[in-house]
């Protein structure tokens, strides 16, 4: 290698090293990171999250569902995906962390006891001769047959001949399965794990507890090994050890024997013994790699076996303590409260209009008049609804009151809106009014219908100058938008019936949703584009970088090292554009691009 291609290399390699850095130093989870840019791959995904308490606490109740069975099941929900299920459920919290743990599943043994059937056979036999026809009997076979059984003697011409059977072996069968227990390990990070079995629940789990801030309960089978069965082979037991063989080895071992015995004057033993060698083959090892068995050990009292079948888990139900997970109550922070200051003729509505901004995080707002020395009220109602943060919204209130001051008479008005959700979070402002003195009578003009001091009759202004009752309310008489009063009547939705400025709020507030949901959740239009991005990049890269190292004379001569070497750069630049796109970096870089291209647009050529 000369110094030429030695500069390249080393060259990528520090770039290589760069990246690293440059990813570990922004607080990323490498390879992968969970947060509100980025994710990580969570083998449990939130179907739904509704509001509950747990001990008496508020808690939030996942209802999540497995992407996969396995033994290790990882937990790793961003606070952009728990978020936007909240949003869904109507929740009015909002998670700031992630909430990482996993849930464990040790692996299950199955034990399949041997007992005997009394059976026995022999794996070959042998034929000895002990003398003349005088001494052929058994005890005289026995004597000769040292470790071996007799199975048979006679006497041919003068002689004695004995027939040994050798390597002698138990027949089994299998008795009843035993199933061994398994541990489910369940743990948030932050807040513990805890370690239960099968053995003492039914086939149903129940909720299992971790500690004071957490309970997990299971909707679905613990026990789908249970259909494992028994091994599809007779077991023999056979110099102390289990030795499977198969179903019809046993018939065909009875039937050589049998056929060994019946012949006349002639035992052949080879033939039998040839016959055994090819039925006695051991099938543990062949077992023992089944596709569902981990691992497996035999002695003799029988086989035992770990399963490596990955348990099916349905859905899942975890509660979980919201405040020791990061999920709070989210409330806004009034500010910029101001309302104008405003006067109006005695017996006739006044109106100011004020206006209050959210500092804080998205919340509802209410509105509480103090202090004001006549009657006042919201037009619409005292609650505001909802603020997302940094918004600022408008809103009128109405004034009516009396003088008999020539001169006319002021006052002040103290406003107070504040979260509803937190009402230590609040902002105040006092307004000033002036009455004017009205003369020419109480009321005008003529037919005007307004509220009463208690907001519960109609009245209606009369020739006679002054206000009388037109209608009692069963509810409460509030102002539509126009400023006439009514009987107020609320449908499902919160509006009043005449309250179109309402109605339109709520319509175009369902269009905004639909436009955020184009960018949340895990089939967003900017992840789908992220992904794009990353794999085109990875495979340019790829194919640049292999025509790029055919430069490289190390590297030219050998393909394989050429395309291992082009894989690695285009992993590293998918990884890298994957963390980068929508990191605060990204958005940093992308600021200063659009600022650059603007201010080169904006300098004229000298």
């Amino acid at each position: 290698m000369n110094k030429k291609e030695k500069k390249i290399i080393s060259g990528i390699s520090l770039i290589l090293i760069f990246g690293m850095f440059l990813i570990s130093s922004n607080g990323f989870y490498f390879p992968f990171a969970s947060g509100d840019f980025i994710n990580g791959v969570s083998d449990l995904s939130i179907l739904s999250i509704s509001q509950v308490t747990l001990n008496g606490e508020p808690a939030i109740r996942i209802y999540a569902t497995a992407n996969g069975g396995a033994e290790v099941l990882d937990i790793d929900w961003g606070t952009s995906e728990i978020n936007s299920k909240l949003r869904e459920g109507g929740s009015d919290l909002i998670a700031t962390e992630s909430i990482r743990g996993g849930i464990q599943v040790g692996r299950q043994t199955l034990e399949f006891p041997y007992a005997s059937t009394g059976e026995t056979i022999h794996r070959s036999v042998k034929q000895i001769s002990i003398g003349t026809f005088v001494s052929c009997n058994y005890e005289n076979c026995k004597n000769s047959a040292g470790s071996g059984d007799v199975l048979d003697w006679m006497r041919p011409g003068l002689s004695c001949q004995c027939l040994i059977g050798l390597e002698k072996a138990d027949v089994g069968k299998w008795s009843s399965i035993t199933k061994g227990n398994y541990p489910v390990t369940f743990y948030i990070d932050g807040l513990g794990s805890t370690t239960f079995d099968r053995d003492s629940m039914t086939k149903y789990l129940n909720d299992e507890t971790l500690g004071n801030n957490a309970k997990i309960q299971f909707e679905g089978f613990l026990d789908s090994y249970d259909s494992v069965g028994e091994p599809s082979y007779t077991p023999y037991l056979y110099l102390n050890q289990i030795q499977l063989l198969e179903p019809t080895s046993f018939a065909l071992i009875t039937s050589a024997k049998r056929n060994l015995l019946d012949s006349f004057g002639y035992w052949d033993v080879n033939t039998y013994n040839s016959i055994l060698n090819d039925i006695f083959i051991d099938k543990y090892s062949q077992y023992s790699r089944e596709s569902y068995i981990y691992s497996s050990s035999r002695d003799v009292s029988g086989i035992k076996i770990t399963l490596d079948k990955p348990i099916s888990y349905p859905t899942f139900t975890i509660t979980l303590n919201a405040e020791s997970v990061g999920i709070i109550e989210q409330s806004g922070q009034p500010d910029n409260l101001y309302c104008e200051d405003t006067k109006f003729k005695a017996n006739e509505l006044g109106e100011t209009t004020c206006s209050v901004r959210n500092s804080g995080g998205a919340g509802s707002f209410s509105v509480d008049l103090t202090n004001c020395g006549t009657s006042a009220f919201v037009i619409g109602g005292n609650n505001l609804g909802g603020f997302d943060v940094g918004e600022e919204d408008t809103f009128k209130i109405n004034l009516q009151g009396t003088t008999d001051n020539e001169n006319g008479e002021e006052g002040n008005c103290r406003v107070k809106v504040y979260d509803l959700n937190d009402p230590s979070k609040y902002d105040t402002f006092t307004f000033g009014y002036f009455i004017e003195y009205n003369p020419g009578g109480k009321c005008s003009p003529i037919g005007k219908l307004i509220c009463d001091e208690q907001l519960k009759n109609i009245l209606e202004c009369k020739s006679s100058g002054t206000y009388e009752l037109k209608e009692s309310c069963d509810e409460i008489c509030s102002y539509g938008t126009n400023g006439v009063a009514f009987c107020s009547i609320e449908d499902e939705d919160g509006c009043k019936w005449y309250d179109l400025g309402c109605y339109f709020l709520k319509f175009f507030g369902s269009i905004k949703n639909v436009f955020s949901d184009l960018f949340s959740g895990v089939f967003s239009i900017f992840k789908f584009l992220k992904y794009a991005i990353v794999f085109v990049a990875s495979l340019l890269s790829m194919f640049l970088t292999n025509d790029f190292s055919k430069s490289i004379k190390t590297l030219k001569q050998n393909k394989w090292l050429r395309i291992t070497f082009s894989i690695i750069i285009g992993l590293f630049i998918s990884i890298f554009l994957y963390l980068f796109i929508g990191s605060f970096l990204f958005w940093v870089f992308g600021i200063a691009l659009i600022v650059f291209i603007f201010l080169i647009k904006m300098v004229k050529p000298i």
